[in-house]
């Protein structure tokens, strides 16, 4: 390997070149010439990134991110040359694409996997904002730092809840393991970017339905107008089966009169895949007290027609409305919120309260994780109080009980003592 500026002769006279020529051996030990420039302490580090590449391709190695901003930032002939003579593959060529670029090819690779539009379009938007709040443009600008510093900035000057960085935390974290996956970087840059807790910041804390909560609601809806779509008998059913299956408002707008099978032995509603949130099939029993109610509703509806032609996404303005029609407060003392998605709280919450096992739960809410489904369960005030009435009583009244009682033992446990002790001193003098 050497560093040197080579010389001809023109018109016989010798002449040496401006620029210093780098000569190293490539992982077959062929002799390769690049142009070193006319510096030659730039020289020098030139020769050392090649003679690193070198080393990389020889070890079977990833480039690093130094390797990669050399990359990014040496001349075209000499990247050329690299690809040419197999030091560097040609997916490292596609680090000096634009960022922008590399995010519209992870959207088609999230629409290729069959995720939702809406799925797409939000983690797309979290990741394009963080890369314009951070000002990148290529690969080799991804800085943990700078996403900490942006979202920072949007939690205390834009009012931004932790909960919602922490969705902007997991999408370019999504984004960043896709590219380290595809061989464009080595390593992860966002390696250590951590969500926060968002328990001391959560906006909006939901809860399940108490029993007497429920049925109110399904008595006065029953007999309520229609709106969003449906009628009040429409609306009670669809409640009925949000509560029995767990169902979230979009899969229960899925579902077509075929999704049912009433003349099967153990009658059930089909969500298919493509409808789940997490994309798994999955078969909801019906139970004998909603067979026959959701049956006639069904069968009235035509063949191919949604099972409930609501309005799409608007299931909390729905229930709001029979919420207030039914003269049940939105939002409780402690402000946990009512919603529709609060129908899934409730099937966890009476789950729990019929005493079925925390394990049993997660598989009915379809839960990835035993953590999620203890976050949905709801303890309800007069639950609590039953389970804390049978704690300890510690109250000044009771104390004095206990210590008159110990004080009474102990007098008993004298006199008995005593008196052993008088027979035995009365049988040693017979």
């Amino acid at each position: 390997m050497s560093i040197t500026k080579r010389r001809r002769k023109i018109n016989g006279k010798v002449v040496t070149a401006s620029k210093y020529t780098i000569r190293i051996y490539d992982q077959n030990r062929i002799a390769r010439d690049f142009e070193g420039g006319t510096d030659k302490s730039g020289a020098r580090e030139r020769e050392r990134q090649l003679k690193r590449l070198v080393e990389f391709k020889i070890a079977g190695l990833g480039l690093d991110a130094e390797l990669l901003s050399f990359l990014i930032n040496c001349p075209d002939p000499t990247r050329q040359k690299l690809v040419k003579w197999g030091i560097v593959d040609q997916k490292y060529v596609n680090a000096r694409k634009p960022l922008k670029d590399h995010v519209t090819d992870w959207k088609n690779i999230l629409i290729s996997r069959g995720n939702t539009t809406a799925h797409i379009n939000n983690f797309v938007s979290k990741v394009t904002r963080i890369i314009k709040g951070c000002d990148w443009k290529l690969l080799s600008d991804m800085k943990k730092s700078e996403v900490e510093l942006f979202l920072n900035v949007r939690r205390t000057k834009d009012g931004v809840s932790v909960e919602t960085t922490n969705h902007d935390i997991q999408a370019i974290k999504g984004f960043a393991r896709w590219i380290v996956g595809q061989g464009y970087l080595s390593s992860n840059p966002l390696e250590g970017l951590e969500t926060r807790s968002s328990e001391c910041d959560r906006r909006r804390v939901r809860r399940g339905y108490t029993l007497k909560e429920f049925i109110t609601l399904l008595c006065v809806t029953m007999k309520g107008p229609m709106h969003h779509g449906l009628t009040g008998r429409a609306r009670a059913i669809l409640y009925k089966l949000a509560v029995r299956t767990g169902m979230r408002h979009s899969e229960l707008y899925s579902l077509t009169r075929n999704s049912f099978d009433f003349d099967c032995e153990k009658p059930y509603v089909e969500l298919k895949a493509k409808d789940a949130k997490n994309r798994k099939a999955h078969i909801f029993r019906i139970p004998n007290w909603l067979l026959d109610e959701l049956r006639d509703y069904i069968l009235e509806l035509g063949p191919n027609g949604r099972a409930f032609p609501m309005w799409k996404k608007k299931g909390a303005s729905m229930i709001r409305e029979d919420l207030v029609a039914a003269g049940l407060p939105v939002t409780d003392r402690l402000a946990r919120t009512l919603d529709f998605h609060c129908l899934r709280n409730s099937l966890a919450t009476m789950a729990n309260r019929a005493g079925i096992p925390v394990s049993m739960i997660q598989e009915m809410m379809r839960h990835s994780k035993l953590e999620l489904t203890r976050h949905y369960m709801t303890i309800e005030d007069d639950h609590m109080e039953e389970e804390e009435a049978k704690l300890p009583d510690f109250s000044l009244e009771t104390l004095f009980a206990a210590m008159d009682h110990q004080m009474d033992q102990n007098r008993a446990d004298n006199h008995e003592s005593k008196r052993t002790t008088m027979e035995d001193e009365h049988s040693v003098a017979v």
